[in-house]
């Protein structure tokens, strides 16, 4: 499997917030919410979570794993997102070692990480929302992820997650992708130089190509702001690029 991943990057103002509700459940030892505000939280503390979305063909409800560290300031929320296309493995991969990573780093603000957002996708091996098991129509969820539709499970899927998980605690964000199977890409980035964040963030990842792109619609990056950067990178440079990024950039270590 090759060891590249993508990630789409943006900043965007401030959303209304709610407050993190618990079901008083737990799955897999920790506890199950469905919505997050991370305002809610203690500061300089650790959470793990797993948010409870729409229920499966057997009546159960997909969980999907969430950390969120909890800085001494909450003003600067940064999220980042794995896994919205079920069979691009290294980007949950990804998501974890970042984790891992910042575990012991002292840090300022809030960071929020959603772990293999499409579980069934994820448990299916295919790139969309697969509902029903060895099912070839599947639902692209980085299409729809801002749309408010719930007509389908595929819709109420990415509506809750958008409405109750990724708009509310975010002010950056990384979205984590990789290439699939069999298949190999040079570095590369995708960015709007207009957006000064953006132009800065591809300077300093020095990518092979940099292609000038508007993204999406309904995408994730896409759904937060109009203007965002993609790219790919080896994990090699995995550490050195979040010390990069998270001192230069984000300000939050």
């Amino acid at each position: 499997m090759s060891k590249k991943f993508l990630f789409g990057f943006f900043c965007l103002s401030t959303i209304l917030l709610g407050k993190t509700e618990f079901t008083r459940e737990k799955y897999l030892g920790k506890d199950i919410i469905t919505n997050l505000d991370v305002n809610d939280l203690e500061p300089q503390k650790t959470y793990e979570f797993y948010f409870q979305n729409v229920e499966n063909q057997l009546g159960n409800p997909w969980f999907i794993p969430i950390t969120v560290i909890k800085g001494e300031n909450g003003n600067e929320k940064f999220l980042l997102n794995s896994g919205v296309h079920g069979n691009e493995l290294n980007s949950i991969l990804a998501s974890y070692k970042i984790k891992e990573y910042l575990f012991d780093k002292k840090i300022n603000s809030t960071i929020i990480i959603v772990h293999r957002m499409n579980i069934p996708g994820l448990l299916n091996d295919t790139r969309g929302f697969n509902y029903f098991g060895n099912n070839e129509n599947t639902v692209d969820l980085n299409r729809q992820m801002d749309s408010g539709k719930q007509n389908s499970s595929d819709e109420k899927y990415s509506t809750n997650l958008w409405n109750h998980i990724l708009s509310k605690n975010a002010t950056k964000v990384i979205d984590l992708h990789t290439n699939g199977k069999g298949t190999s890409f040079p570095l590369f980035a995708y960015a709007d130089f207009r957006n000064k964040d953006v132009k800065k963030m591809a300077e300093l990842l020095d990518a092979d190509i940099v292609k000038l792109d508007n993204g999406e619609p309904g995408s994730v990056e896409t759904s937060f702001v109009k203007v965002f950067l993609v790219l790919l990178l080896n994990y090699v440079h995995l550490k050195l690029f979040n010390l990069k990024l998270l001192i230069e950039l984000y300000k939050v270590l």
